[in-house]
């Protein structure tokens, strides 16, 4: 009796003074606080259930109980007990999400995602007008990435997908896209290195060095602003993933690693260009840029670039507290920058692009870039005089000032231009 008063008393001695430094569990979760005791709340029963629950998640040796729990039904019963997570063949490791957007399981119809484009289509048109450039990228989606790898119980009829109608939709509006989902599958089998890593979500950390050039290359065409340089190397390779690579394994919360392949990192090496002017950008979009902005490359290769995580969360050196994209001066921000880049992954196109398409309608854009227009036409038509004293005549015909006919004539060529 002695003895298992004693075995069972090591979780509460462990959790009051602490023997052992336990890892602590990956992933998000609420800590729940212990209730004070009151009179009230123990005759009413919550100060014990609250207790209760408290002391399930606080317990000495929690962490290590869990892990083991999960690497039980990790090895034995091929299961992962964590939310959404899928285990795939041979310990390749997914998202559901990408699993069903690969099959299309989570297609948003083409009437949703054309009215999306238009809309986005219509806030780029208006950037452009004020010399804002813009770009969509969509970075792959382990689904498309690694299809063979898929459990045979997730494989079903793949059909129409969000990501080749957005590509379509795209293209037929000239929206620029850099479309890695594709460039990564034409590179899968001749890269010296893995692009996509096993139990990882994210693009590999090796691959981002390419990733990064073909991205200043790409703006750089656009907006014909030269990028800061940089310089690179790998490695000695290793089978032990950092975070980035591991970090749908980290949510596992496993007791061993999973054997992983050979991976490599990059060794940077970064240029300084003082003297070179820095394009203004603002990237919008998912986790897959977070790689990208932890470099630094907001400061490195831009001036200040800000990026808005979702649509949501304002991320910049100048901010130095939580920042929410809904209290900026949204529309001013973005015609002040060089270049607007919306970034997705391939999985996340379901809801891409994150509430930016509200952007078109609420600043009410197309009625602004019709006056705009309008305004800008009717200037040049002052400065032509064979037009203005064509206007003048038809003013006078009419019976109105040469101001309201300079404004009918110039608006209606803006309106039927396209027609």
């Amino acid at each position: 009796m002695v003895i298992l008063i004693g075995v069972l008393s090591i979780p509460m001695i462990q959790y009051y003074f602490p023997i052992i430094t336990m890892k602590p569990l990956e992933g998000s979760y609420t800590k729940k606080s212990p209730e004070n005791f009151s009179w009230k709340g123990w005759f009413e029963g919550t100060f014990q259930s609250n207790f209760d629950e408290w002391y399930n998640e606080n317990f000495g040796f929690r962490n290590f109980f869990v892990r083991l729990h999960n690497q039980v039904n990790y090895s034995l019963f091929n299961q992962a007990n964590s939310h959404k997570i899928v285990i795939g063949k041979n310990g390749y490791l997914y998202e559901e999400e990408y699993i069903k957007s690969y099959f299309g399981q989570n297609y948003q119809g083409i009437n949703n995602i054309s009215e999306t484009v238009k809309s986005i289509s219509g806030t780029a048109e208006y950037l452009k007008e004020h010399n804002t450039q813009f770009l969509v990228v969509i970075a792959p989606g382990k689904g498309f990435f690694y299809p063979e790898y898929i459990p045979d119980y997730l494989i079903t009829k793949k059909d129409s997908t969000n990501y080749d109608v957005f590509l379509a939709a795209l293209k037929s509006s000239n929206i620029p896209c850099l479309d890695f989902n594709r460039v990564f599958l034409n590179r899968k089998d001749t890269s010296s290195f893995v692009l996509y890593p096993k139990t990882g979500i994210h693009w590999s950390q090796a691959s981002i060095p390419f990733v990064l050039d073909s991205l200043h290359r790409f703006i750089e065409s656009l907006t014909k602003i030269p990028m800061a340089r940089f310089r690179y190397s790998y490695k000695e390779s290793t089978r032990i993933p950092d975070r980035q690579d591991s970090d749908i394994e980290r949510s596992l919360n496993l007791l061993y690693p999973i054997e992983n392949d050979l991976l490599v990192y990059p060794k940077w090496v970064w240029k300084d260009q003082k003297d070179h002017r820095k394009p203004k950008a603002i990237f919008i979009g998912d986790s897959f840029y977070w790689q990208i902005y932890n470099l630094g490359a907001n400061k490195r290769f831009y001036e200040d670039a800000e990026f808005w995580y979702y649509f949501k969360q304002a991320h910049a050196v100048k901010y130095s507290s939580s920042t929410q994209v809904k209290d900026l001066d949204i529309l001013n921000k973005l015609i002040d920058s060089d270049i607007v880049i919306l970034f997705t992954s391939e999985a996340n196109l379901h809801i891409f692009p994150f509430g930016f398409e509200g952007v078109y309608g609420n600043f009410n854009l197309k009625n602004r870039l019709i006056e705009e227009k309008t305004q800008k036409l009717i200037q040049y038509i002052r400065t032509n005089n064979n037009w203005f004293q064509h206007i003048k005549e038809k003013a006078e015909v009419k019976n109105i000032s040469v101001d309201s006919m300079l404004y009918l004539d110039a608006k209606y060529m803006i309106l039927n231009q396209k027609k």
